[in-house]
């Protein structure tokens, strides 16, 4: 094909949807005109035909800093499928076809509020069930006007329907309850400075934490775990190789001869830059959430290591340790999204959140297994991005 050719083809392409797209007719955008219509003879009794399209689409709604995702069901009509004979094309005829669309939007609005309040399970039942009505309520109307043409009979539907298209409004989310569990990540960059004396051991340490949460009403289970790097301060000596000190124990030589005449050499020399690592499981209780600021208090209990590996074998101290601390989430992204993969009917959204994850807590180090026994609290300190999702019902 030439290339002129291709380009007119291209050009014709575009003309023709732009045309499509002109001939859509919505509820929102005003009365039928005999512009919507194409020519067609009558067909006994019946002069016109409105033909209806529904699909479903999305829209999003804000409130209360919670950005709502919910089903946006479309209705129009449009001027290659609707038809009108042009020798009976009357004020009545026109109004009464303006009836059979405002029936049509009444029922969008009822279906989409139907899809609403279902999970992703139900949805095209829900949206079935909802065009059979529409389309029994279309036939009533036909069948009682005669067309269009009792006028009577027309002006009773216009009254009706108008009555009901007053009374069901777009629907607007006002609340949500969230279900009983919910599932969250946060991985970000951490910090552990010590104090006691087993700063005088250890410096402070940079490093990675992840965290995994699971979620139950207000409360929180977290396994947490950090990984990093701090410089020995001084040699780190296992005090179960210095059971007995004597006069040739030096703590701060590099070398030392048991009584039994045994060379035994510090497990962490001076300078070295040993692996920190933490790994702990807690509990919190969410004491404060409007949604935008989340603040969790929380305990817990873990293990701590400092070791150096050599040979594919880790050496160094590790100890249990005591947690206390908090949880804070700046909620920065914070949406409800139409459709619940639980089969309980109670749900019909998601609840997802984005946020900035800040954990402040202690925990209290006591090396025993180290010569002088160094005791204290690391302030540990990270600044992660977090995740959660779980079920929710919004209405």
């Amino acid at each position: 094909m030439k290339k002129q050719h291709l380009l007119a083809a291209i050009l014709g392409l575009l003309a023709f949807s732009a045309n499509a797209q002109s001939g859509v007719h919505t509820w929102k955008m005003g009365p039928l005109t005999w512009n919507d219509f194409h020519h067609n003879t009558a067909i006994y009794d019946k002069t016109s035909y409105l033909e209806y399209f529904l699909t479903i689409d999305s829209r999003e709604v804000k409130v209360d800093n919670i950005k709502y995702r919910i089903p946006a069901l479309k209705a129009f009509t449009t001027h290659e499928y609707s038809w009108a004979d042009t020798n009976f094309r009357t004020p009545q005829l026109l109004a009464y076809n303006q009836c059979m669309f405002d029936l049509v939007e009444l029922h969008r609005r009822k279906i989409e509020r139907d899809i609403i309040n279902t999970n992703l399970w139900e949805e095209e039942q829900a949206m079935t069930k909802g065009r059979n009505r529409l389309d029994e309520d279309l036939l009533r109307v036909e069948a009682d006007t005669r067309y269009g043409n009792n006028l009577e009979a027309l002006e009773k539907w216009q009254a009706r329907v108008k009555a009901e298209l007053d009374s069901v409004k777009e629907f607007t989310p006002t609340r949500f309850v969230d279900g009983k569990y919910a599932f969250g990540a946060s991985i970000g960059l951490g910090s552990k400075i010590l104090v006691g004396d087993i700063s005088k051991h250890f410096g402070t340490s940079f490093g990675l934490d992840f965290n995994f949460d699971l979620c139950y009403r207000r409360s929180y289970f977290t396994w947490g775990t950090y990984i990093g790097w701090a410089r020995a301060k001084q040699n780190i000596w296992e005090s179960e190789y210095v059971a007995e000190f004597d006069t040739n124990f030096h703590p701060a030589s590099n070398h030392y001869v048991n009584p039994l005449g045994e060379d035994v050499y510090p497990v962490i020399f001076k300078g070295e830059l040993p692996t920190v690592f933490n790994m702990f499981l807690a509990y919190g209780y969410t004491v404060f959430n409007n949604n935008l600021h989340k603040i969790t208090p929380f305990v817990g209990a873990g293990i701590e290591s400092y070791s150096i590996e050599e040979d594919e074998v880790s050496y160094g101290p590790t100890i249990g340790a005591w947690l206390f601390g908090v949880d804070y989430n700046y909620q920065y992204r914070n949406s409800i999204d139409q459709g619940s993969f639980s089969f309980n009917p109670l749900y019909n959204a998601t609840h997802d959140v984005a946020c900035l994850n800040v954990k402040l807590f202690g925990a209290y180090d006591n090396f025993k297994n180290i010569v002088g026994a160094p005791k204290g609290l690391s302030i540990n300190l990270q600044v992660n991005i977090g995740f959660y999702t779980g079920n929710a019902h919004y209405e």
